[in-house]
């Protein structure tokens, strides 16, 4: 069984290129959204559906898909294509590859990147939203997408046939938050897009979504009560905490002034909205 993970958007609030920081997981019969923006419901509306048939794809030696369908990572630990080149956005705002950013919208607003088998065409059915923060500034309009699909949006655990997601703690703000581990007998992967500190739960994930808000220094919040970790420092604690493919997944106005720079953080990759990365279950 493959347990797919889609970026639904890997901005931060109010970013002027991606939506609202997401995740889609799937599995047979089950999906399961995390975070995302009030718009996610529509981004999704046509994903691809993993059903029973599904083949296994591992990751190869250097994290790039067995079949060859993801960008994977290079000896330094940054993402690369078959060629060795980085994506980066076309004319349209789509990941092309060579030396750039993440992928954003296309010129229709959709979500762009490479279903990794393709999608099926079929409505993706979202049994359940889970949220990090049911604090912050966008819960209210979530909330209310959420209400739209029968589903309220809230912090709890979910578990399924043989696939666990769980909220742990992260220290970001004044009032609790939270990111998710996703479990599954074979694997583990992290969804932790704000945190001031790295979180010791996500040491030695198969996969770890993280912040990428600030750039080459953290993100203090005024009264110092927290705030977003720096993609450098994420980056050298990804590392030393034996996370073995990391995405940044929060991406901030500082973070995009860097790839406008075709700056590169010293480990992991950036997210790719729309891009469904993999698990074996």
């Amino acid at each position: 069984m493959t347990v797919g993970l889609r970026l639904v958007g890997v901005g931060a609030m109010n970013s002027p290129r991606y939506h609202p920081a997401g995740l889609l997981v799937m599995w047979p019969g089950h999906h399961v959204l995390l975070d995302a923006g009030p718009e996610a419901a529509g981004l999704i509306a046509h994903t691809e559906v993993i059903g029973p048939g599904a083949n296994h794809v591992g990751l190869g030696p250097e994290g790039v898909g067995a079949n060859g369908e993801d960008v994977g990572l290079g000896a330094d630990g940054v993402g690369r294509g078959t060629n060795g080149e980085i994506a980066r956005l076309d004319a349209k705002g789509v990941g092309s590859g060579a030396d750039g950013a993440a992928s954003g919208r296309d010129a229709e607003g959709a979500a762009s990147g490479r279903d990794a088998e393709g999608a099926s065409g079929r409505d993706a059915r979202v049994g359940d939203w889970l949220v990090c923060d049911e604090r912050a500034e966008l819960m209210s309009r979530i909330r209310l997408a959420a209400r739209a699909l029968g589903l309220t949006a809230g912090v709890r655990e979910y578990r399924a046939d043989g696939v666990d997601i769980v909220p742990l703690p992260v220290t970001h703000t004044s009032h609790p938050t939270y990111g998710y581990l996703i479990s599954t007998p074979h694997a583990r992967a992290a969804w932790a897009p704000e945190f001031w500190s790295f979180p010791e739960w996500a040491a030695e994930t198969d996969l770890m979504f993280a912040d990428a808000a600030g750039w080459n220094r953290p993100i203090r919040f005024a009264g110092g009560v927290g705030g977003h970790a720096g993609v450098l420092q994420v980056a050298r604690d990804a590392r030393d905490h034996g996370v073995r493919r990391l995405i940044f997944a929060h991406i901030g106005r500082p973070t995009i002034r860097a790839i406008d720079r075709l700056e590169h953080p010293p480990y992991g990759e950036w997210g790719v909205e729309g891009r469904t990365y993999r698990l074996t279950a």
